[in-house]
């Protein structure tokens, strides 16, 4: 979303992509409730155990997990970062 003549206006070019999670970050991260919390970049990065500013370029280039932007803030959910990961595995 982005603000258009004072008023937000939905832009679907934006979203991106999605990741998952190793099962040893799984218990740092929880497997309760996953499906709906929300990961900052770092988070993910910290995840999948690269560095954040590679999950920066994948997003940049319309790669990777998918993400929601609120504001200048970039949130991805779990589940879209393990089914991003499961959809890569599978490939």
């Amino acid at each position: 979303m982005r603000l258009l003549r004072d008023r937000f206006v939905h832009d679907p070019l934006r979203a991106a992509h999605v990741v998952a999670m190793s099962e040893d970050n799984q218990s740092k991260f929880g497997s309760g409730g996953a499906a709906s919390r929300l990961l900052t970049t770092e988070e993910v990065a910290e995840y999948l155990q690269i560095p954040a500013r590679t999950i920066e370029d994948w997003r940049h280039r319309g790669y990777g997990p998918k993400y929601a932007r609120m504001g200048k803030r970039v949130r991805y959910r779990q589940a879209a970062v393990d089914a991003w990961l499961a959809e890569i595995e599978a490939a």
